[in-house]
């Protein structure tokens, strides 16, 4: 998987980690999955209400 990198402020990064925790997962794979949700729901919110999910 390609990498990339970005800034976050502390605070974010705090809240990440802990729900990544409470969750089980890494940071990374929350980060993964929250835009992986964010960029499916840009794709349906672009879809004609016939095609709606």
């Amino acid at each position: 998987m390609p990498n990339t990198s970005g800034h976050l402020p502390q605070a974010l990064l705090a809240s990440l980690d802990r729900i990544a925790a409470e969750r089980g997962t890494s940071r990374n794979r929350l980060i993964v999955e929250s835009c992986q949700r964010a960029a499916s729901s840009a794709c349906r919110a672009r879809l004609p209400n016939r095609f709606a999910l």
